[in-house]
């Protein structure tokens, strides 16, 4: 009985953090783009530095429907 409730104590715990980070990467990528460092946005500085390894834009059309579910 007493590892059932550290179990659920632990998932508990994980589940602020989780939602915790969530939080905070949803904010800092709203600040990227609201308030751009330098005057440029990520995207403007993905696009002055090409690269191999950066995908097309469209590719992250999916982050909203990821953020929305």
């Amino acid at each position: 009985m007493n590892r059932l409730i550290e179990s659920l104590r632990t998932t508990r715990l994980y589940n602020w953090i989780n939602l915790f980070a969530f939080t905070a990467m949803v904010a800092v990528n709203i600040l990227a783009n609201a308030l751009p460092l330098g005057g440029n946005t990520s995207g403007q500085v993905s696009d002055r530095y090409p690269s191999l390894f950066t995908p097309a834009g469209i590719t992250f059309a999916i982050r909203g429907v990821i953020y929305a579910s």
